[in-house]
């Protein structure tokens, strides 16, 4: 299993709408990269008050190997910002506010 990490940094008075990340990010995801190889996706939220420069929130994206998820950000769907974090898949990489960290587990 390989699990795609996207955490979105901020504080306490920064806008993430959990709503429309629920209901709308995380299926629009799926729909996406279910043909790539996705086999689930997660996220978590911060609920521990205030705070600065934390991940106000995580995404985990489970593939079962590292060449799927090379493949969901190489997809002709994704953006540009996704094809760039897939050219530069041997280091940490960001999105957006957030940084993603591709980690194997299991």
């Amino acid at each position: 299993m390989a699990t795609l990490l996207v955490t979105y940094i901020g504080d306490t008075s920064s806008r993430f709408d959990r709503a429309y990340y629920t209901n709308h990010h995380l299926p629009l995801v799926s729909r996406t990269w279910d043909p790539h190889g996705l086999r689930g996706v997660e996220a978590y939220f911060w609920d521990g008050g205030e705070a600065t420069n934390v991940p106000i929130a995580i995404c985990l994206c489970h593939f079962a190997n590292r060449d799927e998820i090379d493949a969901a950000l190489a997809a002709d769907e994704c953006d540009g910002r996704h094809r760039q974090l897939h050219r530069r898949r041997a280091d940490p990489l960001h999105h957006g506010t957030g940084r993603l960290d591709p980690s194997s587990t299991g």
